[in-house]
């Protein structure tokens, strides 16, 4: 598992992507061994124990009882697959076993979810609190900060706890370790640009003894669970279940269309390197779709 990790750093794989990667081999090896009673040798896997698997993970329910989703076993399908083309490259395997093991496919594929006009403005009023900006405005600032860069910048929540105060400079957010190794330069407008100066401000009055952008209140490299703790008590005050870093992301990519931003500005403000990709923020979305049928029952 160490040489497969350092392969998927290598590959450009972001740390999130590795953990989940190994999570699903784990998942792999622990299904096997309960299902064959044996412990696992890769070279002895035939691609109809990977077809029983995948028949297996429809079956599968999460911890609260509920299914796997498609799209979830969309993932797993593609990590394992992943890892088989790691063995075949280091000579374990003689023949990869996945190769005709295909995701599920589905006729239809939803948009992103992201915030809509009530939504984002509840987030808002939440955000720009003048009695936290009063008593703890170093807080404040970083909250603030927090929530836009996603929210007008459309940064990744790995994006966000990696910045240096030297990627912002000149009213431009330098991504230099985005995903899939795609770097990108994100100009800044003028409520991200004041949100930033506001909680440099904050940040450079406690003098943190990193040149992280984000610190935590020790002063140290702000983690990725210091910012989903804070998307969980905003999602709580806010009554947004569903409320992330991502939908954040996927917010501002949606405006950016709504706005009659051209597709490929759009995708570069992503960082994305297939147009596919962003073209999901353009298609139907489902209230669209259940609105379609709903008229029927009018008639």
């Amino acid at each position: 598992m160490k040489d497969y990790r350092t392969w998927l750093i290598e590959s450009g794989k972001s740390e999130n992507t590795v953990r989940s990667y190994l999570k699903v081999v784990s998942y792999f090896e622990s299904w096997y061994e309960s299902n064959f009673n044996e412990s696992i040798e890769y070279k002895n896997i035939r691609p109809v124990d990977l077809r029983d698997w995948k028949q297996y993970l429809f079956s599968a329910q999460k911890k609260n009882g509920t299914p796997l989703t498609v799209r979830t076993i969309n993932n797993y399908i593609e990590s394992l697959k992943t890892y088989f083309r790691f063995l075949e490259e280091e000579d374990i395997i003689a023949h990869n076993p996945s190769i005709n093991l295909k995701p599920q496919t589905t006729r239809i594929e939803y948009t992103p979810r992201w915030l809509g006009s009530k939504e984002k403005r509840s987030l808002l009023r939440m955000i720009e609190d003048p009695e936290l900006e009063s008593r703890n405005p170093w807080l404040y600032s970083r909250n603030r900060v927090i929530v836009y860069l996603s929210l007008h910048g459309g940064l990744r929540i790995s994006e966000k706890v990696n910045l240096s105060v030297h990627d912002l400079s000149k009213g431009y957010i330098s991504i230099r370790e985005g995903k899939g190794q795609v770097a990108r330069e994100i100009p800044m407008n003028k409520v991200l640009s004041n949100a930033v100066s506001l909680w440099l401000t904050e940040r450079n009055k406690k003098n943190p003894a990193t040149n992280y952008f984000l610190v935590s209140q020790k002063g140290g490299r702000l983690t990725t669970s210091g910012i989903y703790n804070l998307f969980n008590k905003l999602a709580n005050k806010t009554g947004i279940d569903d409320l992330t870093p991502h939908t954040l992301r996927h917010t501002f990519a949606h405006d950016l269309i709504e706005k009659d931003t051209p597709i490929t500005y759009v995708a570069a403000l992503l960082g994305h390197s297939d147009l596919d990709t962003t073209r999901l923020y353009t298609s139907a979305k489902r209230d669209g779709l259940k609105n379609a049928v709903d008229k029927l029952s009018d008639e």
